[in-house]
């Protein structure tokens, strides 16, 4: 952290808690001037800020003699409350659309996102109630419940896009893109699932020939090239899928041999940790069998999704229980959408784990009382 990361992180936290902005003003000055002293004594950035302090701590020292601004952001989510629950049975009662009536619930979120949130971040919190909102009104009214919900995949690919830096953007989009081709493409023709997962090997490809060119890149790019196009040839020949997978063998050989990385498979740590990569392959070989004995390809590729969670479990164990949240949300819900008749149009609520299990997990944090300059 430098000088301007320091005092932009002090002004961040200043400002998220109401400090008066003449305030404000005046402990940013001071701090840049503190900050520049201990540079020109020859002390470095660490040394410094250790000197100093981290922002938090630099505001929990200063808070009890700080002005705080009266705001009525958190009244008027409080009044939401009540706003919403006139809506709901207003609507209910007097529309007969008790169905639809509840989204009026989300207004209260929604509310405090618009009140409170930073500007960057509101459209990635909003997106949330907004794909719920369409998720569910289309879902009803058109009843096409899968695959609609592939709409919560903006959630994500919108805080990509406002978050994520214009080089790196394209490579963060794709695995998203990938899956909406795969389940859309098989919505439509069934067949698809059985090689479509091709489709995820567009991010690997297209990260091998970004920033910065090395030549074990390219050619490992150019080998999972002619490796999907040889596995295309040979299922079209012999109209057969499995037997031609083995010439993924190859890139895999290529990627141990170059100590790449491959997707999500962290090349290195798997084979410093033989069990875990153990594991890893027997996750996928199963993955073939099992698609293959129950011809269920269209929503075996769930099992694939064990292996980020087993990634995260080697770890850091369980001492962040969020980490495995969307993993096991999406496991459920299309599972439950897809086996169980009429499943899609409630195993969205399986998204609410997130959510619950960030609250469950968050650390306990001491809210500062907004006070009256007269205090």
């Amino acid at each position: 952290m430098n000088k301007n990361n320091y005092l932009k992180k002090l002004r961040e936290i200043l400002k998220e808690n109401f400090v008066d902005e003449n305030e404000v003003k005046q402990i940013i000055n001071d701090y840049d001037d503190l900050y520049t002293q201990g540079l020109e004594q020859g002390l470095t950035d660490q040394e410094v800020i250790l000197k100093l302090g981290e922002p938090n701590s630099v505001f929990n020292s200063l808070k009890h003699d700080l002005t705080f601004v009266k705001t009525y952001q958190n009244k008027l989510v409080g009044i939401m409350v009540f706003v919403s629950t006139i809506l709901f049975f207003i609507i209910g009662r007097a529309f007969k659309l008790w169905d639809y009536s509840w989204l009026s619930f989300l207004l209260i979120p929604i509310t405090a996102i618009l009140t409170n949130v930073r500007e960057k971040n509101k459209l990635t919190a909003l997106s949330v109630f907004i794909s719920i909102f369409l998720f569910y009104t289309l879902g009803l009214s058109l009843k096409i419940w899968h695959p609609l919900w592939l709409i919560f995949l903006s959630i994500p690919m919108i805080a990509i896009i406002i978050n994520v830096e214009k080089e790196k953007m394209a490579i963060a989009l794709m695995p998203f893109l990938s899956l909406l081709i795969f389940i859309l493409v098989g919505y439509y023709h069934n067949d698809f699932y059985s090689y479509g997962w091709l489709v995820f090997f567009s991010t690997p490809i297209l990260a091998c020939f970004m920033k910065p060119f090395t030549k074990s890149k390219i050619w490992m790019g150019i080998i999972l090239i002619l490796s999907i196009l040889a596995y295309i040839t040979l299922v079209v020949k012999y109209n057969n899928y499995y037997l031609p997978l083995l010439v993924f063998v190859i890139p895999f050989i290529y990627a141990i041999l170059t100590k790449k990385i491959i997707v999500i498979f962290e090349m290195n740590y798997l084979l410093k940790h033989p069990v875990l990569f153990t594991l890893v392959v027997m996750i996928i070989i199963g993955y073939f069998i099992i698609s293959y004995i129950l011809k269920g390809w269209n929503w075996t590729w769930t099992i694939l999704l064990i292996i980020p969670m087993l990634l995260i479990y080697s770890k850091d164990k369980f001492k962040n229980i969020v980490s495995y949240a969307p993993f096991v949300s999406l496991i459920l819900f299309f599972l439950t959408g897809y086996l169980i008749e009429g499943g899609f149009e409630w195993s969205w609520l399986f998204f609410l784990l997130v959510p619950i299990t960030g609250i469950l997990n968050g650390e306990t944090s001491l809210k500062v009382e907004k006070k009256d300059n007269d205090e």
